[in-house]
Parts: C-alpha cells; sequence; structure tokens
C-alpha cells in the first residue's frame, strides 16, 4: 500500500475585511426638504430600526480554529491516497472557513495512480460542493508526490458576524448573506456582501473582502 508524500501548494484564501462607517446626522434642519425626504438623523433610525440584528456573544479572542483542531483533521488520514487528500482538503476548507464541519466529506473518482495525472474530487463542507483539484507527480513504491487545491473558498456568514462582534465589541451584527458563500480562492474584490454592526445606536456599515495570506481579518472603512 502506497502512503502519499504530498508536495502541497495551498491555494490563497479570502478574508472577511471589516469596515465601520458611521452614519451621523448633520442635522441642523428637522423637517424634510422640498423633496419631502426625512431628515437625515430620522433616516438613520429608520436604517437601525429596519435591520434584523443577530445577537450573540461577543467572542473574547479573534474567531477562528485552533492550530490543534486542524492538526488532528490532518491526523486522521489513513494510508490511502484518497483519505490524505480528503484530509487536507477539510483542513483548508476549515481553516478558511473558520469553522469545523464535522460531517465534512470527501469523494474521488477512479484514477490510475500515474504520473502527470489530473482529477478533482469534490468535498461537501457545510453542505456546499468545493472542487479539490489534483495532480500527481513521482509516484514511488512507497509514497506519491502530488500538488493540490481548491478553487472556492467558504465564505461563513456565523464567522464573518462574529469576526465583527469581536471587532466592534458589540453583540447585535447582521450580514446581508447566505449561510455560506463560495467564493473563488484568487478573488482579489471586495465581495457584495452588506454586513451592519450595532454600536451607540447607529448602524455601522462592514464591507467583506478577501486577504491574500488567509483567515479573517475586519477592519473600519471610513470611504
Amino acid at each position: 500500500m502506497t502512503t502519499p508524500a504530498h508536495r502541497h501548494r495551498l491555494p490563497l484564501a479570502l478574508t472577511a475585511v471589516g469596515a465601520a462607517l458611521a452614519l451621523a446626522a448633520c442635522g441642523a434642519d428637522e423637517s424634510p426638504d422640498e423633496n419631502g425626504a426625512a431628515p437625515e438623523e430620522e433616516q438613520q433610525e429608520a436604517t437601525v430600526d429596519s435591520i434584523e440584528w443577530r445577537n450573540a456573544e461577543i467572542p473574547a479572542e479573534e474567531p477562528g480554529v485552533p492550530e490543534e483542531e486542524l492538526q488532528a483533521i490532518l491526523e486522521e488520514r489513513g494510508d490511502e491516497l484518497t483519505e490524505t487528500l480528503g484530509a487536507r482538503a477539510t483542513e483548508e476548507l476549515t481553516r478558511m472557513a473558520g469553522v469545523v464541519d464535522p460531517e465534512a466529506a470527501t469523494e474521488c473518482p477512479d484514477f490510475q495512480h500515474e504520473e502527470g495525472e489530473e482529477f478533482t474530487c469534490t468535498v461537501t463542507f457545510l453542505g456546499e460542493d468545493f472542487d479539490y483539484d489534483v495532480v500527481l507527480g513521482e509516484v514511488g513504491d512507497f509514497t506519491t508526490q502530488y500538488q493540490s487545491g481548491l478553487s472556492e473558498m467558504p465564505v461563513v456568514r456565523d464567522h464573518v458576524e462574529d469576526s465583527i462582534r469581536h471587532q466592534a465589541e458589540t453583540e447585535d451584527v447582521h450580514c446581508d448573506m447566505e449561510e455560506v458563500e463560495p467564493v473563488p480562492v484568487d478573488e482579489r474584490d471586495q465581495l457584495d456582501i452588506a454586513c451592519h454592526a450595532l454600536v451607540d445606536d447607529e448602524a455601522e456599515e462592514w464591507a467583506v473582502a478577501p486577504h491574500m495570506s488567509g483567515g479573517i481579518v475586519v477592519a473600519p472603512d471610513y470611504g
């Protein structure tokens, strides 16, 4: 039975980068303008009231999966190459997502175990399917080298919102997104995800954007 020796290529993970935008009232004139619009202060209060805030405890530390849990996923791999690929793909997805899915599963197609062979495994993580592309390198009697990588990463709502809670120090946060949204790993532009945090009775706006080094980072954006 061959034991795979990986030559692994970690893809770039995306990151949630937060941005706070205080909606301050400019407010000298409290009457509607000539177009019938409400004063800015009233518009701000309506925005706060219209958001369906999701309340949760503020994390004491930056949210994420501890390194020992990530290592435990890798240690669960077996001797078969498919088991190794599944463990490594799951570890990568877990690191990117910032949460653990105990029901994650990997399925790889039949392959000939030959040098230069290419195939794609499918990893089901948090109910979504992710492609894990594999290229086999040198195949020995006991080891197989390979390169592999994900084409998409999961952006997880709970993780994004907890990251904002930690940075904004507030329990009430809302992100307008699906529970899990697959995003290309090479994405560099700000994502079309609107997030808000309730701070001092104001709705602070947060942006979600990729980060080249991986993990989740939130930071204010006053622009």
